[in-house]
């Protein structure tokens, strides 16, 4: 499984996610990537910045952006990260009692194998997603419930060698889908959607146990990267129960002064979620946290 998979570069991960549909910005060798309106991280989560090495990134004077750094010293937020390490070491014994059982469920329910083919790729994944859509009422590209959008958009996928396309099979078709980069020493979780009726038969675990069992064979991964701790507590959940852990990181960010006011005193659980946790409480070490850009 996953044997054609090759690990790509920052960059060439970079240009498959502009391909992908995500709004990416160059500066100084360095891809950013609109996470929300105005706000811009790295693409690849573990870009590592000097503060003040991108003062000026190519976003415009009312934008924030915020990027890792080596440590606290010089970091004035956090991030974190859901993240699956010793990969080597995957071992399904390791899991608890009732995980191991929803996955044995979700196992004998679904044939997991590498999809290789775009074109029955879209024949049979987009109608998933359409499913999955609705669903979640999942807002991030949702224009991909269109047939011909969802066409252009997985097009990339099968001409990038990073990429690796897990399905969830049964006897009546496709059920599942789980895509991942294999970026340098990480391997990034991407998308990943459902039918609503695989669900109970736990073919979400079956995915998550096959894309683990690939990177254990893998050389020189670190860690595969689960994306930001999220608001819903069951999607995080899901994965720190079956051994992922919170990597919590230093970080930069920056701010127009006019922002970080009115959002400390309008929504300050969105500073929380940035990792300024230190400012809320009045305890900063590290001086001002915020300014004109």
């Amino acid at each position: 499984m996953g044997q054609g998979w090759q690990c790509i570069s920052r960059a060439e991960y970079a240009e498959l996610e502009s391909r992908l549909g995500a709004r990416v910005l160059w500066r100084d060798g360095i891809a950013w990537r609109r996470v929300k309106p105005f706000f811009w991280r790295p693409v690849f989560p573990y870009e590592v910045i000097l503060p003040g090495a991108a003062v000026k990134p190519p976003f415009g004077k009312c934008s924030i952006y915020q990027h890792l750094v080596e440590s606290a010293a010089v970091a004035n937020t956090w991030v974190r990260y859901v993240v699956f390490r010793d990969v080597r070491e995957y071992d399904i014994a390791q899991l608890g009692r009732s995980h191991r059982k929803h996955l044995q469920k979700g196992l004998e329910h679904f044939e997991i194998r590498p999809i290789e083919d775009y074109t029955r790729f879209v024949e049979e994944a987009w109608p998933v997603y359409v499913d999955f859509y609705l669903r979640t009422r999942y807002e991030y590209r949702r224009d991909r419930c269109r047939l011909g959008v969802f066409q252009k958009w997985a097009k990339p996928l099968f001409e990038c060698p990073g990429v690796l396309v897990l399905g969830a099979f049964a006897s009546t078709g496709l059920y599942g889908v789980d895509i991942s980069y294999w970026v340098e020493q990480y391997v990034i979780a991407g998308p990943t959607f459902c039918r609503t009726e695989a669900l109970p038969c736990r073919v979400s675990d079956a995915l998550l146990h096959s894309l683990r069992e690939t990177v254990a064979r893998l050389n020189g991964v670190k860690a595969i990267w689960m994306g930001s701790v999220v608001r819903k507590h069951g999607i995080n959940d899901f994965k720190l129960e079956r051994g992922a852990v919170v990597e919590k990181m230093p970080a930069y960010c920056k701010m127009p002064s006019v922002f970080f006011k009115a959002l400390k005193t309008l929504w300050p659980s969105v500073l929380e979620r940035m990792g300024f946790q230190m400012i809320l409480l009045n305890v900063c070490p590290w001086g001002c946290l915020a300014g004109g850009m």
